[in-house]
């Protein structure tokens, strides 16, 4: 089972899915659509 999303210190977060680097203020994976 994955772990919940880790913010990175600068907020930004890693989709688990896709991996995509998202900014801290996307709710949305801008890769693949994913909801933080």
């Amino acid at each position: 089972m994955p772990s919940p999303i880790d913010p990175l210190p600068d907020e930004r977060w890693y989709c688990p899915d896709c991996g995509n680097l998202n900014d801290s203020s996307e709710r949305f994976c801008k890769s693949c659509g994913k909801v933080r």
